[in-house]
């Protein structure tokens, strides 16, 4: 492994590291280091891939370099997981 590979995952707190690792494999995990400028943060974006599920927009979960001291933090646009039943049409 490469010193750049490397620096780049260990950019990424071990328990995250771990987290990610063990979810289920219907989540897409993507690691977006640019939408933060700082450091302190790691930014993921979370899809849902089972076509046996409702699609749903994909979440921002915005991680500190502390964590799991920390708790993790998401975004969502509400107007994203707006329920439609049988009568109304989006």
């Amino acid at each position: 492994m490469s010193k750049k590979r490397l620096a780049k995952k260990s950019a990424i707190p071990l328990a995250l590291e771990r987290e990610i690792a063990f979810l289920d494999r219907k989540f897409d995990i993507k690691i977006k280091e640019k939408l933060h400028k700082s450091k302190e943060f790691i930014n993921l974006i979370c899809n849902i891939k089972d076509p046996n599920l409702p699609i749903v927009p994909p979440l921002l979960i915005t991680v500190c370099q502390d964590y799991p001291a920390t708790g993790p933090k998401y975004a969502a646009d509400a107007s994203d997981y707006r329920i439609v039943n049988s009568t109304n049409k989006m």
